[in-house]
């Protein structure tokens, strides 16, 4: 039998995981960084380079606009709302930094 890679065995624990069984401080953090993530889409869908991200997706969304822009009732592909809407998250400096991993927890794109 081989050897399970790192990332299966990962995916294993996470399907098996049961929500009563996550500390209820890890379920805090993660509504805070969840609303922070929303909040920092939000702001930067209103500012221009966001809003350019948000207009990009829409036109390339010739067809199948399956999602939701967030702070919109416009719509795009799905791929191309995921980035629209991390190219919004970033563009007001405002993100979600995680001190201790330096990253930016809610955003799909790169690090910060």
């Amino acid at each position: 039998m081989l050897e399970q890679t790192l990332s299966e065995q990962l995916s294993r624990e996470i399907a098996q995981l049961q929500f009563d069984r996550i500390p209820a401080a890890v379920i805090d953090a993660a509504k805070l960084h969840i609303l922070d993530s929303l909040g920092c889409i939000l702001a930067g869908s209103r500012l221009e380079p966001g809003r350019l991200a948000y207009n990009l997706a829409v036109e390339a969304s010739v067809g199948n606009a399956d999602s939701t822009l967030f702070g919109t009732a416009r719509r795009a592909v799905y791929l191309d709302a995921v980035q629209a809407m991390a190219t919004a998250a970033h563009c007001g400096e405002l993100d979600d930094i995680h001190g201790g991993a330096a990253t930016c927890i809610g955003v799909a794109s790169g690090g910060c």
